[in-house]
């Protein structure tokens, strides 16, 4: 169901239910240290000199840090005292990045309008409002938005607000108090997702990684949520940073089944994840790198993974994440790769050359056929292309390799951070 347009104020109300879930969302301390996407850049959101070294984000830019993005519409995040606004503008075909870093046009440029705010009542109502009765928005849509934006609000105000009330239905209201004590989110989710108690939970995110609130996670795939992950660079015995350098060592590269329902049989230079609600991002890359490639030894030698290389954002039609770049170095006389058959057809450790070579002539098919999601022109290696003779690599022919479009967006971000265009 999709709505044309609605009364100019309809206030939210809850979905009814017994059970309150919702645990207080805890904020990654990584996700602070973060530093703002510089101009015309748009891919990549900070980076520091080997070894990473932690940094604040910017108050400048307003338009990544104070915005998010949701289906085909770009959600601009003004707040006050005691309220907090979403205004919408559709994309129109814009890319998503791009419609990120624009400066906000205004309310009344908005198609939709989502604001939270305290009543004189001491309720608390989450209410929509619609100028632009051309530009629909799914319904379901509209709940997951109000949700989100009724966890942003209590994040924001956490001392005032626990005597206020939540309108159930008419007739009921809760404290925000005794929501907060309980697993209220869950409930509130509960009219879209039947069973949230066993489904994994997802940070929407600002366009700079603060965290908005928890969404689940299939939701978050529908409406393609601006949301956190992570990418790594596995390496064997040899760090990707050595004293403040970088050494490039060869990568494990790995192609995906064929059974995959995104991207089957496409190759990636990196393991990637989704980070959890509540899950800092090294914890997803000690995670991810144990569950996809066996080495477990990750959940046990913090010094294994490097601190944060980059951040980065990623954006297509089938995924958006502000994701978090790790190298993590595999010890081989502690620990064997053992790939998921469900997730991995064929691996190896690969010359670091040869994959940025072959990264080159993926990158420029997908220029070609006008689907490259980067920058244009679409950034090379020094290599452009072509390995150095005296390096081979004879297990499959390397040069056809099609690598999956977000793990090139990461890389895209790494080759402008190596050629110091950040």
């Amino acid at each position: 169901m999709r709505l044309s347009t609605i009364a100019t104020r309809i206030s939210f109300i809850l979905p009814t239910s017994t059970v309150l879930s919702w645990i207080p969302q805890r904020t990654s301390p990584k996700i602070n240290r973060l530093q703002s996407c510089r101009s015309q850049r748009l891919s990549v959101l900070h980076s520091t000199p080997p070894p990473a070294t932690s940094t604040s984000a910017s108050a400048d830019d307003s338009s990544i840090s104070m915005g998010t993005l949701a289906s085909d519409f770009r959600i601009a995040i003004s707040s006050s005292v005691d309220t907090l606004s979403w205004s919408l503008y559709p994309l129109n075909g814009m890319p998503a990045k791009d419609a990120l870093s624009t400066p906000p046009l205004g309310d009344a440029a908005a198609s939709w309008t989502i604001t939270c705010q305290p009543t004189e009542s001491k309720s608390l109502g989450v209410e929509v409002s619609n100028s632009d009765a051309t530009v629909s928005l799914e319904k379901d849509l509209i709940t997951v938005l109000q949700i989100v934006l009724f966890q942003s609000f209590l994040k924001e105000h956490p001392a005032s607000n626990e005597e206020w009330h939540v309108g159930i239905d008419e007739n009921h209201s809760l404290k925000v108090s005794d929501i907060l004590a309980g697993d209220g989110v869950e409930t509130l989710f509960s009219s879209l997702k039947d069973n949230t108690s066993s489904v994994e939970w997802v940070d929407m995110v600002t366009g700079s990684g603060k965290v908005l609130g928890r969404v689940p996670r299939p939701l978050v795939h529908k409406y393609n949520l601006l949301h956190r992950g992570i990418g790594m660079f596995v390496t064997k015995d040899k760090a990707m940073v050595e004293d403040s350098q970088y050494a490039f060592p060869p990568l494990y590269t790995h192609q995906r089944t064929a059974t995959k329902r995104i991207f089957p049989s496409l190759y990636d230079m990196f393991v990637g994840g989704v980070s959890l609600a509540g899950e800092s991002s090294d914890l997803t890359a000690r995670r991810e790198v144990a569950e996809e490639l066996g080495l477990s030894l990750a959940l046990e030698c913090p010094e294994a993974l490097s601190d944060p290389i980059l951040d980065c954002l990623v954006c297509t039609h089938l995924n958006r994440c502000f994701v978090t770049l790790y190298s993590y170095t595999m010890n081989t006389e502690k620990e064997t790769v053992s790939w998921q058959e469900e997730e991995v057809a064929w691996g190896d450790f690969v010359a670091y050359p040869i994959i940025a070579a072959a990264a080159d002539l993926s990158i420029k098919r997908l220029e070609k056929q006008k689907s490259w999601p980067g920058i244009y022109p679409a950034i090379q290696s020094d290599l452009n292309g072509v390995a150095p003779k005296d390096i081979s690599y004879e297990n499959g022919d390397w040069n056809q390799w099609d690598f999956v479009p977000d793990g090139l967006l990461v890389w895209e971000a790494w080759l402008l951070q190596l050629q110091n265009k950040i």
